[in-house]
């Protein structure tokens, strides 16, 4: 099925102004290194989601931001720990990770600093410990930079920050004439303000590249967008030469996408991920050379939830939702009636196709990781993870494979996998400890007990 609108995905609404980021009072040792402290948790049942199954109860020693050792019962010694923790009739599994998160808090209209730093803490009190941040909304290279810097300093309660820096689009595409509406040419300044870069021929893709990686990005993010033939696109050449010039620098590139042409026009040329679901229907050849190739998808379910609510005519009514949100966020969309959608029918159609294109793309062995395009309306920091774990098990994945998305396959995307995503000795002290199995229901990552972010005890978190 075809519609005339296409791209209901990423920067809708998002704001079009680069944030000055300000110094916040309140502090937080959150990715500072503490050689010396330890944490002892004792007797916890660990989620063990590749095979679907709870371990029984283990003791777990962190050291600074580390996990240690994992041992039976009783045979680590508790004497010298700094903070011990019973995990008794308690469930741990890893930190979340949304691979498609934009800094703000899921209103709409102007947002202040102060909004996004709280949007930050946000996140980690839904349980969230690391982000990757895709460009746009003013989220340029400078920018993340800067946000790298705050959240590896003791001056905020943030996860882990990766990102992409502007993201690399052609003149006149998506979002410089879809989302920001400019017509002829634009100033490359205005436009990397918006946190975008416009290519051409012209363009020297590897001293672009150069630059983004001596400003500390982590990966590439392209636009392969035409809405229908409306307007320009990104050649299949320049698709070609940013990916070959990205992996020169060892840089994943991941792609932002609405139809299937353009998911074939980016695995053909390398791009690493997938960015969005479609509202056609993915064939069967495309998703298993996806398979094939270890092409990513990051199907941002959430992002069409919200727009489907809103052509539903419903309001945000979780009460997981409504306990951890800032208040503002809500209160901003009460009469926020747009929706892409023009019936409730074309909505719930749209839901039945992505649903189906996600639910195959895992059958046939896809790699999934979990991304929600925070920022965009309805979109919440933090909760909008739990919530597409929960849209993706309505598609038909179990709350495993969801689980895994959120965690192992968020640090594969990320190329962190050595470190992030596990509860191994070795990785990264980021936790979640839950007061119910997940597996038995993917609602109970929603009973968090306590996060641990990096080595530090989280204990105002958000609880079902």
């Amino acid at each position: 099925m075809k519609y005339l609108r296409r791209s209901t995905s990423i920067y809708l609404l998002a704001p079009l102004f680069l944030v000055l980021l300000s110094s916040c009072d309140n502090s937080f040792n959150s990715h500072v290194s503490r050689e010396d402290t330890t944490i002892l948790i004792t007797d916890i049942s660990i989620v063990n989601l590749s095979d679907n199954e709870v371990i029984p109860p283990k003791d777990i020693l962190i050291t600074g931001d580390k996990i240690t050792e994992i041992a039976e019962p009783g045979s680590i010694s508790q004497a010298g720990t700094d903070t011990l923790i019973s995990g008794e009739g308690l469930f741990i599994i890893p930190g979340l990770i949304d691979v498609h998160a934009h800094i703000g808090n899921g209103g709409i209209g102007h947002q202040t600093a102060k909004d996004r730093e709280e949007a930050m803490s946000q996140f980690v009190h839904y349980g969230v410990t690391s982000i990757f941040v895709p460009g746009g909304g003013g989220g340029n290279d400078h920018y993340l930079s800067e946000w790298k810097s705050r959240c590896s300093s003791a001056e905020l309660l943030c996860p882990e920050v990766y990102g992409s820096g502007a993201l690399i689009t052609a003149p006149g595409s998506h979002p410089i004439a879809t989302i920001w509406n400019f017509t002829g040419e634009i100033h490359e300044d205005i436009l990397y303000q918006r946190g975008a870069v416009a290519i051409d021929n012209n363009t020297h893709i590897d001293s672009l590249i150069q630059s983004k990686v001596n400003l500390g990005v982590d990966g590439i993010k392209i636009i392969i967008e035409d809405w229908a033939g409306e307007v320009p696109r990104l050649s299949n050449e320049l698709i070609d030469r940013v990916v070959q010039a990205s992996h020169n620098h060892g840089l994943r590139v991941f792609a932002h996408v609405s139809m299937p042409n353009h998911i074939a026009d980016a695995i053909a040329y390398g791009v690493d991920g997938i960015m969005h679901s479609v509202e056609d229907r993915i064939p069967d050849t495309t998703l298993i050379e996806m398979a094939q190739r270890e092409t990513y998808f990051v199907a941002t379910l959430s992002l069409y939830d919200g727009f489907i609510d809103r052509a539903l005519g419903s309001n945000e009514e979780e009460k997981y939702a409504i306990a951890g949100v800032a208040q503002s966020a809500l209160t901003s969309l009460k009469d926020f009636h747009f929706s892409p959608f023009r019936s409730e029918e074309e909505a719930l159609e749209v839901k039945d196709i992505i649903n189906e294109n996600l639910h195959r793309a895992s059958e046939i062995g896809v790699p999934l990781a979990l991304g929600t395009d925070v920022n965009n309306p309805s979109v919440f920091p933090g909760y909008s993870v739990h919530e597409e774990m929960a849209l993706m098990v309505e598609a038909g994945l179990s709350p495993a494979t969801a689980l895994e998305a959120a965690t192992t396959g968020g640090a594969t995307f990320l190329g962190e996998d050595h470190i992030l995503g596990r509860i191994e000795s070795g990785y990264e002290a980021d936790l979640l400890i839950l007061k119910s199995n997940p597996l038995e229901n993917i609602l109970h990552t929603r009973t968090l007990h306590l996060v641990i972010l990096n080595g530090n005890i989280v204990e105002d978190v958000v609880s079902h």
